[in-house]
């Protein structure tokens, strides 16, 4: 009942109802949240709590009657660009398009923090520089056109001038002309795919050259993905009801882009495709992802990408010389930097034991924003709130690349997420 950005919501439905696919099955107009869907036709079998990634949530379960179909929601605009913002910003709002992003799409609808006429730029995100992310080639295969309308719907759901930005990565070289050519009104930014350029403070800041919080930047940024969804939800009535998810990683026999049903179970998803060695999940990136211990719990409208790594728990041979032939290394510390043609293996293993802060300042050189991680940690570990909000604490993107370089395997980044958690900041 809390899926994207937004309250949670209570449920509208009982036990022994029976519910059609892209029914409303929880809204709220009260509070800023969108609304949820039954995903599947089908009984509701139960309304409970369930625990989600350390949270409690509220829950509906439907039992499918495995059939295919949808209720399409009414009214919809074939012609959009004959629409009223407001009727657009409905169409968002009741679809669930309107919870899609970090800080959510604003609508009349109190949708988003935001208010619809504070906001001046539109950016997509077509970067991908997580490995595994859903590729463009994949999302906009004989999509682009879709694409395009998709990002106007969202243009003409503001009042007043918008800009519409996409980042892109510069290796789609083809798209990049198929929408120049389609679209003269879309900045388009070819982007090289550097980690963590897709992330959207980053974003922003590239292309419109703006920092701070989400209302002084006065924009929004969305994916691919949302921008599909929202053409879905304005010209065929469709909710948020299905992802695409990419499927990838060492502990797959594969990879594999899904098309998945919302709320489906996580043990769904991936039981035909992991390997038969003990694998860990991880919902999200590869960088900032969360691991996933209980394989039934359900995936919402915001996950795009599962991976699967194989558990390494063997100590390395000879590991105190440190030989690390397939280990990335920042320090170029590890063998792997004399031989950069060997491929590197994605495991669990934490390839080092904790060991005290040794001042290298590699966390400071990699940090995006210019923070100190090494300073922060110690003053979140020491509860000394004050000297970390003066270092700028909220302006972490969490991006996980001070964990990353650490030679003495310091958790940096959970450091800095729980002090920011503490101020009420994360």
């Amino acid at each position: 009942m809390q899926q994207g950005f937004g309250e949670e919501v209570l449920p509208s439905v009982k036990p022994g109802e029976k519910v059609k696919a892209g029914q409303i099955i929880g809204i709220d107009g009260a509070s800023c949240s969108s609304p949820v869907h039954a995903t599947v036709n089908g009984v509701v079998k139960d309304v409970c709590r369930i625990e989600r990634f350390g949270q409690e949530t509220g829950a509906v379960v439907i039992e499918s009657d495995g059939s295919n179909d949808w209720s399409k929601m009414d009214p919809v605009y074939t012609d959009f660009r004959k629409s009223t913002p407001d009727e657009i910003g409905m169409m968002l709002y009741v679809s669930g398009v309107a919870s899609l992003g970090l800080s959510g799409f604003p609508t009349s609808y109190n949708s988003s923090p935001l208010q619809p006429e504070h906001v001046d730029s539109i950016i997509i995100n077509a970067v991908n520089s997580e490995p595994f992310a859903p590729s463009n080639e994949i999302m906009l295969a004989g999509e682009v056109d879709k694409f395009l309308d998709g990002v106007e719907i969202l243009k003409r759901a503001l009042p007043g001038r918008v800009e519409a930005y996409v980042g892109i990565n510069d290796r789609d070289k083809e798209i990049i002309k198929e929408m120049e050519k389609a679209a003269d009104w879309l900045h388009i930014h070819p982007l090289r795919p550097k980690y963590p350029q897709d992330h959207d403070a980053i974003l922003v800041r590239t292309i419109l050259g703006r920092e701070g919080s989400v209302s002084d930047v006065r924009a929004v940024v969305l994916d691919v993905q949302s921008v599909l969804h929202a053409y879905d939800a304005v010209v065929e009535g469709k909710p948020v009801i299905e992802r695409i998810v990419a499927l990838g990683g060492s502990g797959f026999r594969e990879n594999v882009f899904l098309k998945v049903r919302v709320g489906t179970r996580l043990e769904q998803v991936v039981k035909s495709l992991s390997k038969s060695a003990e694998v860990r999940y991880i919902c999200g990136g590869i960088m900032t992802g969360v691991a996933c211990d209980d394989l039934s719990i359900p995936l919402d409208r915001t996950v795009n990408c599962i991976l699967a790594l194989e558990e390494n728990r063997d100590r390395e041979f000879l590991s105190f010389l440190r030989p690390g032939i397939h280990r990335g290394s920042f320090s170029n510390a590890f063998l792997s930097s004399l031989f950069p043609a060997l491929g590197k293996k994605l495991d669990t293993n934490v390839k080092g034991e904790y060991r005290p802060c040794i001042y290298c300042n590699y966390c400071e050189t990699v940090c995006p924003v210019g923070l100190m991680p090494y300073l922060l940690s110690k003053y979140v570990t020491r509860d000394m709130t004050e000297e970390a909000e003066r270092h700028r604490i909220s302006a972490c993107i969490d991006c996980g690349l001070c964990t990353y370089v650490c030679p003495s395997k310091i958790p940096l980044m959970k450091h800095i997420q729980e002090g920011k958690a503490r101020d009420g900041v994360g």
